[in-house]
């Protein structure tokens, strides 16, 4: 077998990492393996975290395949971690082949030579965000290089292809013309793409160095945030294309924005912890909230813009009341704890207001969805047995409905119904 393997390193084509590599840990790995859920404190979402290893030490010794937790794990001959991936969902042989190469010629990011990449398979279809249109028509599935849409109903409709890598975030215009779907290639650049809503592409912005995590349209549609892995929020002028500011102010990966109701402020989450407010006209950073132990994965602004709240890692649901009523109009805007809670058994994904402003819905890893009274964050509806996790979640501008997009693809309309 010794022999064998060797004999397939002297005659492999050079293995590129960014077209061939990449790419198989985006279709198999990345549901457990990156930022949102580093199981076993392993990140695969570039070269440069791979390179870090996790809890077990390195996961590839470079010229040794066998010793390479990455290929034992994925070959089933790591004990210590067992078979992965582990949804069941075996790499094809000659998936394992091109990783056994690629480490046996070293798990070089860029080779000095390169023949054309082999062919990867499809990847299977995984929902990474979600978001329905403010009349309640369609739903936005974002998935790997392409966003579906839904017309209210559990049917696939029509889909928006040609991205680069994961849609993770998706964002309507106010109007609902207009749907902005970012994400990118990790380590290398990010994305989005702007979409009129019967399927024409308007606009392709391009600018961070890293995937994007979060995108948000300013609600008189001027406006559209970008939040990346590369630490930076940029805000682009819709219309022409421009990068308007840069926002420098987190020490470690972004991944959540949200603009106020007004479109005045921006609320930014990031793995350094924190929570940020920005002053949209002049980028200005007003202030940090610094209470979550853990990554902010998700952040919203209530419906009369008078609340912010925040979730994440930690599990977690916190909520500031926001003081914008100054007696000048330089004065600063603060904000000042409002109710905290321990929502969930495991990190927490997303988080929405409903309409009137009086729940919030969130969805964790622990596979639960829940429901709270936003005034106290009592705990008022459980839904629990989610097939997978549920990335995508938003609820329907009439408050009745929940639409929830998993990990697996699958999509469900889930009924908001509250007890008195």
């Amino acid at each position: 077998m010794i022999a064998l393997a060797f004999f397939f390193f002297a005659a492999a084509p050079p293995v590129d990492y960014a077209t061939q590599i990449q790419p198989l840990f985006e279709k198999y790995c990345l549901s457990c393996h990156c930022t949102n859920a580093t199981m076993g404190s392993l990140n695969l979402e570039s070269y440069a975290l791979l390179q870090k290893g996790g809890n077990n030490g390195p996961v590839v010794f470079p010229k040794d395949p066998a010793n390479s937790l990455l290929y034992r794990s994925i070959t089933g001959q790591a004990p210590e971690v067992g078979r992965m991936p582990m949804n069941n969902v075996l790499m094809a042989e000659a998936e394992t082949q091109l990783i056994h190469d690629w480490i046996a010629q070293g798990a070089l990011e860029k080779p000095a030579a390169l023949e054309k990449p082999a062919a990867l398979q499809k990847p299977p279809s995984r929902t990474y965000s979600l978001a329905i249109s403010p009349d309640g028509k369609t739903v936005a599935l974002g998935q790997y290089q392409k966003v579906l849409l839904q017309p209210g109903t559990t049917l696939p409709g029509p889909t928006l292809a040609g991205h680069a890598g994961i849609v993770r975030s998706l964002a309507w215009s106010k109007q609902g013309t207009l749907l902005a779907a970012a994400g990118g290639l990790p380590g290398r650049s990010g994305e989005i793409k702007v979409w009129r809503a019967d399927g024409e592409l308007l606009k392709t912005f391009t600018g961070h160095k890293d995937a994007i995590y979060a995108v948000a349209l300013s609600p008189d549609g001027r406006t559209l945030a970008s939040a990346s892995y590369d630490k930076l929020i940029k805000l682009w002028d819709l219309d022409s294309g421009q990068e308007i500011k840069t926002l420098k102010d987190h020490t470690d990966a972004v991944y959540a924005l949200a603009f106020s109701p007004d479109g005045r402020y921006l609320l930014s989450g990031a793995a350094d912890r924190t929570v940020k407010f920005w002053l949209v006209s002049s980028g200005e950073r007003l202030f940090t909230l610094s209470d979550a132990a853990d990554a902010i994965h998700t952040v919203a602004f209530s419906p009369d813009g008078q609340l912010l709240a925040a979730a994440g890692q930690d599990k977690f649901v916190r909520l500031w009341r926001l003081n914008t009523s100054t007696p000048t109009p330089t004065a600063t805007p603060s904000a000042t704890p409002a109710a905290t809670m321990i929502a969930h058994q495991d990190g927490i994904l997303a988080l929405r207001f409903t309409p009137d402003g009086r729940h919030l819905v969130t969805s964790s890893a622990d596979r639960t969805l829940k429901v709270f009274r936003t005034s106290d964050l009592k705990e008022m509806l459980l839904l629990p047995g989610q097939p997978d996790w549920a990335y995508g979640l938003d609820v329907s501008p009439d408050g009745r409905r929940i639409a929830v997009g998993r990990l697996d693809a699958s999509f469900a309309w889930l009924p908001l119904e509250l007890k008195p």
